[in-house]
């Protein structure tokens, strides 16, 4: 499922909304504090000099970096998965031995002159096929729901987690959630690579 566009392309337009007007100010606001408060504890330790006012600095020009640019990380990291989609698709296309499979049997099922357990394992071999496929979309909707779900939800949020590289660095709540949206991005592949193995493997049984 496409987020981009298509019928879920209005939601992602609301999230993009509301990290741009709302969620990305607090952000770069949150990154200023924190600088204040870096500063204000290096001063009050006595480490306080140039070079940890230096740090400090980079940290807060990379995170605002970081937060003003989330929507082009996301999109970038979000299209890795629709490429390797692209190209698998390139390479065969999904579901296309269980159609075969499905037309065969049509084919054969009003063949004249078959007795009926030959009518029977005719009409077998057109249902389990059907049932099994019936019961794989369900569940690569409901996957693909929570992926979508999940995928909004962190990338709305993350301009107020991006504050956590000044204390926890690449270690972090923004670094879990930016590998938690590639991870959700891969999903998507891997969700297309099950399909047109369950095809296959359909077809061998069958």
């Amino acid at each position: 499922l496409n987020i981009f566009e298509g019928s879920f392309a209005p939601a992602w337009d609301y999230v993009a909304k509301i990290m741009n007007d709302i969620l990305i100010p607090i952000g770069v606001s949150l990154m200023v504090i924190y600088f204040l408060v870096a500063l204000i504890d290096k001063s009050s330790s006595g480490q306080f000099n140039f070079e940890a006012f230096f740090k400090c600095f980079i940290q807060l020009v990379v995170a605002t970096l970081l937060v003003t640019h989330l929507m082009d990380i996301v999109n970038a990291i979000l299209s890795v998965g629709y490429v390797l989609i692209g190209q698998a698709a390139d390479v065969v296309a999904s579901g296309a031995a269980t159609d075969e499979i499905i037309e065969r049997a049509k084919e054969g099922i009003w063949a004249n002159g078959d007795s009926l357990f030959q009518a029977i394992g005719r009409l077998a071999q057109l249902l389990i096929p059907y049932v099994m496929s019936l019961i794989v979309r369900w569940g690569i909707l409901l996957i693909s729901y929570t992926r979508i779900i999940e995928l909004m939800v962190v990338t709305m949020f993350m301009p107020l987690s991006m504050g956590d590289i000044f204390t926890e660095g690449i270690h972090g709540a923004a670094m879990r959630n930016v590998k938690r949206l590639f991870a959700v991005s891969l999903q998507g592949f891997g969700v297309y690579a099950v399909c047109v193995l369950f095809s296959y493997i359909q077809a061998g049984l069958f």
